[in-house]
C-alpha cells in the first residue's frame, strides 16, 4: 500500500476489551505506524479501573479507553448489549470530527459500529476476525443465529477480511464469496 497523503489521516482499531494484553493488535498497529500509512492510529477499548483513559504508545499510536456510565455494574446479556451500545455511541461521537481513512474491526460484536463508521467517514473497513466467532463454543442458539445474521448483513460493507489461518479463510470464502478480499 502507498502512504496516504491526506491532511491528518486517521486509522481506527476497535476492540471491546480493556486492552491490556492484545499483542496481535499492537503488532498490527506498529507495522502500520512503521510503514507511515497514517498520521494517527487510535485503538479504542473499554475503560477499566486502574487503566489510563488515554494511553500513548508512541508518536502515532494511542489507546483510547471509553468509559461506560450506564449499567456499568449490571450483568446479563441485555445489559452487555446496552453497555456495548453506549460504548459504541461514545466512540462514534469521539470520532465525528476526525478524518478517518480506515476502520479495523477486531470483533463481530463491534462490526455494526465499524460499518457505520465506514459509511460516515467514507473509510475503508478491515474485518480482522481473530477467530471464527460465529462457530465458537460460546455461540449457540439465538446468539449464534444473531451473530450469523449480523455478519451476513454487514459483509458487503467490508473491504478486506484478515484471518489467522487458511481453514478460516476457506470458511469465509465458502460462506460469503469474498474473492480478493481475504488475507491470512
Amino acid at each position: 500500500m502507498k502512504p496516504i497523503h491526506h491532511r491528518h489521516s486517521v486509522n481506527v482499531h476497535i476492540y471491546p476489551s480493556p486492552f491490556e494484553h492484545e499483542s496481535r493488535i499492537l503488532k498490527i498497529t506498529k507495522s502500520l505506524a512503521d510503514a507511515g500509512l497514517f498520521d494517527t492510529i487510535y485503538i479504542f477499548a473499554i475503560w477499566k479501573s486502574g487503566l489510563q483513559e488515554e494511553e500513548p504508545l508512541d508518536e502515532i499510536r494511542k489507546v483510547i479507553r471509553i468509559r461506560v456510565q450506564y449499567f456499568a455494574e449490571s450483568d446479563g446479556v441485555l445489559f452487555k448489549v446496552l453497555k456495548i451500545a453506549e460504548w459504541a455511541w461514545r466512540i462514534f461521537k469521539w470520532l465525528r470530527a476526525q478524518k478517518v481513512q480506515c476502520v479495523n474491526c477486531h470483533s463481530l460484536s463491534v462490526l455494526p459500529l465499524c460499518a457505520v463508521l465506514k459509511i460516515r467517514h467514507k473509510a475503508k473497513l478491515v474485518y480482522d476476525t481473530h477467530e471464527l466467532e460465529t462457530e465458537t463454543a460460546n455461540s449457540a442458539g439465538f446468539r449464534k443465529l444473531l451473530a450469523k445474521m449480523t455478519e451476513r448483513v454487514l459483509v458487503p460493507f467490508i473491504d478486506k477480511v484478515v484471518v489467522v489461518n487458511s481453514d478460516i479463510a476457506r470458511w469465509y470464502q465458502n460462506h460469503y464469496r469474498l474473492e480478493g478480499k481475504i488475507s491470512i
